[in-house]
C-alpha cells in the first residue's frame, strides 16, 4: 500500500499545479512543438546566370539562361528578321 502512495501523491500535485493556471510548470510538463521548415528556390531562366561552355559570339546579355546550365552546343543564325541564337 505504501508503495502506490507516494506516486500518487506526486501524480496528484503534478495534476493540481498544471490545473491552477502555473505556465512554467505547464510548459515543463508540454515540450514545445517541432516545426521543420522546408524552403526549395524556384530556378527559373535569368540573364547573365553563370553557364559552363561558350555561347556563340554576339549573343545578346539579355539572353535567359538556366542557372547551372552547360552549353552543348551554340548557334548563330541570321535571317531577313534577324539573328537568332539556338543555345
Amino acid at each position: 500500500m505504501h508503495g502506490r502512495t507516494i506516486p500518487t501523491l506526486t501524480l496528484l500535485v503534478a495534476l493540481g499545479a498544471a490545473m491552477t493556471g502555473c505556465s512554467q510548470v505547464q510548459q515543463a510538463m508540454a515540450p514545445k512543438p517541432k516545426i521543420n521548415k522546408v524552403t526549395i528556390e524556384a530556378k527559373v531562366a535569368a540573364p547573365g546566370a553563370a553557364v559552363s561552355g561558350k555561347l556563340s559570339g554576339g549573343a545578346p546579355e539579355t539572353l535567359p539562361l538556366w542557372p547551372g546550365a552547360t552549353v552543348v552546343r551554340s548557334k548563330a543564325t541570321k535571317t531577313p528578321q534577324g539573328t537568332t541564337w539556338t543555345d
